[in-house]
């Protein structure tokens, strides 16, 4: 296919700020084949800093200000955003992109939609899960991103079962700088507490389906001398209300809560092992750049999470909600070397066989063709 004819892929995403999903579109977007698509993107909250940097590097980025509450302008506006990047593909992203996209893309002719489900708490309420069955059917195809999400919005939103498939996420492989050694060296100048000490890192937005209370209530079942360092990478709308909870339970010198980063990569690379908490999860990117980089990790067993984690083989399985499950599991990590290293070989080797970017890419660049051709049209 020539650049000429190229298919325009626009991305919906409520914002291009640090988070796993807007790593798998930032990644997505800019592993392209650009002779044969061009990709833009449309926020409707903010763009962030991943949406400053793709427009630096070129990237169209447009930001089309969703208002409070239902916004009934969004779609109209947005369908000329459409219309103005020749958009041949709305690839749209969770819950508020579904329920926009759809309504734009009825006043457009020709451009088709894929949607995306990253993660879904079930159940939700009644009416939400009547809407989302009204909206699936709009949708020219539906992607999960793992088997468990696949298999619970068909059966519990009635999302079509030929229309709704599974791609997993990839991520790329690691860049060989910088080493361990000086990932860890620069962690422990920044936090001196780490020096001499097991360092555990958790990943993700402070928000109640992440679950750092767990995680906090865990570590508290720790014995102090036997307890790792954790940095909780991640802000959110509980931050403040953790920060009390971890100074009333005694775990002031082992919990730091550093905010957002843009050095996760060096923090991987530095812990001896991730821990996560959540009570749902779709197919974690910090999962998959874990095991890519050899971290052994402990996770809850929900969502996508045993599709990255085999319990006992690279890493521990817990159950989620479970405070004392969780300490044993850290527990047990912090406390054996021989067991990290194990776990880590075995990651890696996890990584290679099933969650390459390529594989990624090259599915969702069959899909957009495939939406794309005449006979589909």
């Amino acid at each position: 296919m020539s650049r000429t004819a190229a298919r325009r892929v626009v991305f919906l995403v409520a914002d291009l700020g640090l988070g796993g999903i807007q790593s798998m579109v930032d990644a997505l977007a800019r592993g392209l084949d650009r002779e044969r698509f061009t990709a833009s993107f449309v926020c409707f909250d903010a763009v962030g800093v991943l949406g400053d940097a793709l427009a630096k590097d070129g990237f169209a980025v447009v930001h089309e200000p969703r208002r409070p509450g239902l916004d009934r302008s969004l779609p109209g506006r947005l369908a000329r955003r459409f219309a103005e990047l020749g958009a041949d593909v709305v690839h749209a992203h969770n819950r508020t992109a579904l329920f926009y996209g759809v309504l734009a893309k009825s006043k457009l002719a020709g451009t088709r939609m894929l949607y995306t489900e990253h993660d879904r708490s079930f159940p939700e309420k009644l009416r939400v899960r009547l809407l989302h069955a009204v909206l699936a059917r709009r949708v020219d195809h539906t992607v999960a991103v793992c088997s468990a999400v696949r298999d619970a919005i068909v059966a519990t939103e009635r999302f079509p079962p030929t229309r709704t498939s599974v791609i997993v996420n990839g991520v790329a492989p690691p860049a060989l700088e910088p080493s361990a050694k000086t990932a860890r060296a620069r962690v422990e100048a920044e936090f001196p507490a780490a020096i001499g000490r097991t360092l555990v890192l958790a990943v993700g937005h402070l928000t109640p389906v992440k679950d750092h209370e767990t995680l906090l209530d865990a570590l508290a079942r720790i014995e102090p001398a036997r307890r790792p360092l954790v940095l909780v990478a991640g802000d959110g709308p509980l931050r403040a209300s953790l920060e009390q909870r971890r100074d009333a339970l005694g775990l002031g010198a082992d919990v730091v809560l550093p905010g957002y980063r843009r050095d996760v990569d060096v923090l991987l690379r530095a812990c001896d092992a991730l821990v996560m908490s959540s009570r749902s999860e779709g197919l974690s990117i910090a999962l998959v750049e874990a095991i890519a980089r050899g971290v052994p990790i402990v996770a809850t067993k929900v969502g996508g999470n045993g599709d990255v984690v085999e319990d006992g083989v690279n890493g521990l399985l817990v159950p989620a909600a479970d405070p004392a499950a969780l300490a044993a599991g850290i527990e047990r990590l912090a406390s054996d070397g021989t067991l990290r290293e194990r776990f880590g070989a075995a990651g890696r080797t996890r990584y290679a066989r099933a969650f390459g970017l390529d594989r990624m890419i090259e599915a969702y660049q069959l899909l957009y063709a495939a939406l794309t051709a005449p006979a589909h049209r």
